[in-house]
């Protein structure tokens, strides 16, 4: 299923709404009609990872908080509790009073419809190719290269790249990284992982390190993960080799 955001995210749960009911006094200012806080650096809220598309944030009480939040509790009070806050203009930074309304989830996605908000994502998604798609793959397995690069590269937006790693658009492109993408962040690893290099190809590997081989040269060679590279550089894996 696409999602043109978290939806979970937007949700103002009662533990949101404690967080900042209990929290509100550290904010500076509020300016309810005109949508603006101003924070006790003068901060008036950031965009996360910068992305335009994005709603408000600032830090309260060491949470991230969104700014439409904020001001949709101190107007509706606790009828925002389960509900989500929808832009009527479909401007994520625009918090002004009259622009904020209460709604249901299923509301919420029939506004981004109207508003061409949904249909934009889908767009997104659609300027690619299979082959785009495998490249991608492909430059997030092997090089350092950032969502941000990439996203420039592809003309797409920064969430794509990330919702094709972990396999959430794009999932029928199927290629020999996709296990390793999707869990790179987890601590587990695929039963026999650590075996399908021969104890000949750990040594060349070792020996190719010595001789100052490029990385990407070795993890193109032997068809393992930087992971795995570091771990054999580091001596972490096939430590009788090394006795």
């Amino acid at each position: 299923m696409i999602e043109l955001y978290n939806s979970s995210m937007n949700i103002i749960t009662e533990d949101k709404y404690n967080h900042i009911i209990n929290n509100i006094s550290r904010i500076k200012n509020i300016d309810i009609e005109n949508g603006i806080i101003t924070t006790v650096r003068n901060s008036n809220g950031c965009l996360r990872n910068k992305d335009k598309n994005s709603y408000l944030h600032i830090k309260l009480n060491k949470k991230a908080v969104m700014v439409h939040h904020i001001i949709a509790i101190c107007i509706f009070g606790k009828e925002s509790i389960g509900m989500q806050v929808n832009h009527k203009n479909g401007i994520k930074t625009d918090n002004r009073k009259v622009n904020l309304e209460l709604v249901s989830q299923k509301e919420n996605a029939r506004h981004a419809w109207d508003t061409g908000l949904f249909n934009s994502h889908i767009n997104n998604i659609r300027k690619l190719t299979d082959e785009d798609v495998f490249n991608i793959k492909k430059d997030l397995y092997y090089t350092n290269k950032s969502y941000k690069e990439l996203a420039l590269e592809y003309n797409v937006s920064k969430r794509l790249i990330e919702n094709i790693k972990n396999g959430s658009d794009w999932n029928h492109v199927k290629t020999e990284w996709d296990y390793h993408l999707i869990n790179s962040n987890r601590k587990e690893k695929p039963k026999n992982y650590l075996r399908r290099l021969s104890n000949e190809d750990v040594l060349e590997i070792r020996k190719m390190i010595k001789d100052k081989v490029k990385t990407s040269i070795i993890l193109d060679k032997f068809n393992i993960s930087r992971g795995m590279f570091y771990d054999i550089k580091n001596y972490k894996t096939y430590k009788e080799l090394y006795n």
